[in-house]
């Protein structure tokens, strides 16, 4: 409504407590991390090491304990809500689709993370996170300020304009995709993948804004995936197809119901 940044936000308000408990947990498990490192103790290898440890090129400063704590709260706030929304999707598709989910569990059995090219053995789980993403994007809308006076397809667009881009329309679009509305994963496998143009399909976006967590996010998800499956039969509990509504992410309405039966056949 244009309101000055100064004036109170119901959302900051209610959010206060937890973003105050979040920045006291991350900011005491950085320094405890940083001692233990300084002590010659061994550290597991885990994210918060790693960010410990980065070094500019060249050999440059490391990262202050502040810009540690800094990015390890935007994985955990921009990173945990986006990608759960699209395994929580991932796994209402394939419960849908008993031949995806088997070619899935089947790729899910043989998970080793100890071996270096573990993502490349499983292009079931990759491609069916990715087709996900495509139908139900975690950010289904992005909005960008234009910089300088632009028209784009004759439509004249002034400086500071916001200007909206929609993943959720952009990806089901009838002109760029074929049968848009169905979940067919093989659209994804590598042998295919190349066909689909870099701005048909943007969950992350696109650009020097794209997100720089994405990597991270399909990698943690094909993970999880891998690690659900192999131990679990999912199994949906009704036919009625869930309700999508944009709350900041792409949401069920309601949640999303699911049975989750101890495999027989789990490694």
């Amino acid at each position: 409504m244009g309101a000055p940044d100064w004036a109170p936000r119901l959302g900051r308000i209610a959010s206060h407590r937890s973003a105050v408990f979040f920045e006291k947990r991350v900011t005491a498990l950085v320094a405890a991390r940083r001692a233990q490192m300084e002590a010659g103790r061994p550290a597991p290898p885990d994210l918060l090491t790693a960010l410990l440890t980065a070094r500019d090129e060249g050999g440059g400063r490391g990262l202050s304990d502040t810009e540690v704590a800094a990015n390890i709260l935007t994985f955990i706030l921009a990173g945990h809500e986006t990608t759960a929304r699209a395994l929580g999707w991932t796994l209402h598709l394939l419960s849908r689709q008993p031949e995806v989910m088997a070619r899935v569990q089947a790729e899910a059995d043989g998970f080793d993370i100890d071996q270096p090219d573990w993502a490349d053995r499983m292009p079931w789980i990759r491609a069916a996170f990715e087709e996900t993403m495509r139908l139900f994007p975690p950010a289904p809308t992005m909005a960008r300020k234009a910089l300088e006076a632009d028209v784009i397809g004759g439509q004249a667009i002034g400086a500071g304009t916001t200007v909206v881009i929609s993943p959720w329309v952009l990806q089901r679009h009838r002109l760029l995709w074929d049968d848009p509305d169905a979940f067919r994963p093989e659209r994804f496998l590598p042998e295919n993948r190349r066909a689909v143009d870099r701005y048909a399909y943007i969950p992350f976006s696109a650009g020097p804004r794209v997100c720089i967590g994405a990597s991270f996010a399909v990698q943690e998800a094909m993970i999880a995936l891998a690690v659900i499956l192999r131990e679990a039969q999912v199994e949906p509990i009704s036919r009625i197809e869930p309700r999508p509504v944009h709350q900041v992410t792409l949401r069920a309405h309601r949640p999303i119901a699911l049975r989750l039966r101890k495999r027989q056949t789990a490694a």
